[in-house]
């Protein structure tokens, strides 16, 4: 017989004691001890649930939430056999079926947690000790066994409610490591966000627009970066800008002298473009001038990822601001999508506009 079941056992012998005594506090919660063991005894998890003080109710109930929650953290942070493990680790056979809403959660879980040898006193427990009565001090009682237990009640609207429950909770050691389980998981994927959250891994979508974010708000903004983390379609178009601007300054040319066609670049609208030896200086140019349009408007970090990864194609949603489309390049890094509409706009279209003007069509 264990001592924590001999301790429940002694305070039955106090309510003969108790009885005699004129005061209803002490009965009551000598009552409710009674009720309580009970309720163990029968395995009434309903009763048992009913007569727990509601602080005992809340520490079970918030025990199944970190619990759920590290669940939760150990299905992203795992995979395979170690995926296993940690859920075993975890009791998630324990929690199985039951929902954080469920209206009887807590009775359930005490059915699924509390140690049924723990609910047992036999006759040689209940005539082996003796209790001094209750200590009650404005809203709590406490009983001291002769065995050394300390048994803790609360006085609620409903009267006095017990916290056996957490008694037996706290010398249960499948309890204590589940609690260890659940907050070495939650660190860990505590760890793990702060470094998705910091990564600068083009490799992965996060790391790419961490990358993106900072060249984009760097004093002055790093043009490099910017230009290597557009994708294909986007390079496209800087390319396709490029050539049409030496098509309008050859056409220039044509039609000036040396010494004015500076100027004359300058009146058509194609200064950013003569200088640049290539589309990438084209962009650094363009990036460097007051007309960029930044690819990220917010300095804000990733709060997730949409979409599937392996598809190649997702969405960035940062804590602030709005989502950015990235895609996987066959170098296996991560790009900006969806620029090149914006650098159509500010460097394709004028100058296509201006050769246009250039060569009219006869």
């Amino acid at each position: 017989m264990n001592t924590f079941a001999k301790s429940l056992s002694t305070t039955l012998l106090a309510l003969a004691v108790l009885a005699c005594e004129p005061d209803p506090e002490q009965v009551a919660v000598s009552t409710v001890l009674d009720e309580t063991v009970q309720a163990l005894e029968r395995g009434d998890m309903t009763a048992l649930w009913t007569l727990s003080a509601p602080k005992a109710r809340e520490e079970i109930l918030a025990l199944h939430a970190r619990v759920h929650e590290a669940l939760a953290a150990a299905d992203g942070l795992y995979e395979g056999e170690d995926r296993e493990r940690a859920r075993a680790a975890l009791g998630a056979q324990l929690f199985a079926g039951v929902a954080t809403d469920d209206p009887d959660a807590g009775p359930r879980l005490l059915d699924a947690l509390l140690d049924e040898k723990a609910m047992r006193l036999d006759d040689e427990a209940r005539d082996g000790l003796r209790t001094r009565g209750a200590v009650i001090d404005g809203d709590t009682a406490v009983i001291h066994t002769s065995a050394g237990e300390q048994f803790t009640f609360q006085r609620t609207e409903e009267g006095w409610r017990s916290r056996l429950v957490m008694d037996l909770f706290e010398q249960n050691p499948r309890i204590a490591a589940l609690r260890q389980n659940a907050d070495g998981v939650l660190a860990a994927a505590d760890e793990h966000r702060k470094a998705w959250i910091a990564s600068k891994d083009p490799r992965t979508p996060q790391g790419a627009y961490n990358l993106l974010r900072a060249a984009a708000h760097a004093s002055p903004r790093d043009a490099g970066v910017l230009y290597t983390l557009l994708d294909a379609p986007a390079h496209a178009v800087l390319v396709e800008a490029l050539q049409a601007s030496r098509e309008a300054q050859k056409v220039l040319q044509r039609k000036t002298a040396r010494r004015q066609r500076e100027a004359t670049y300058a009146e058509h609208g194609l200064a950013l473009y003569v200088t640049a030896a290539s589309d990438r200086a084209l962009y650094e140019a363009w990036a460097r001038s007051d007309a960029f349009a930044s690819p990220v408007s917010v300095d804000s970090p990733p709060d997730r990822v949409e979409g599937d990864e392996a598809s190649g194609a997702v969405k960035v949603i940062p804590t602030d601001g709005p989502p950015l489309s990235f895609v996987r390049d066959a170098d296996g890094h991560w790009r900006l999508a969806g620029h090149a509409a914006t650098l159509g706009t500010a460097l394709l279209e004028p100058v296509k506009a201006t050769l246009a003007k250039l060569t009219p069509t006869p």
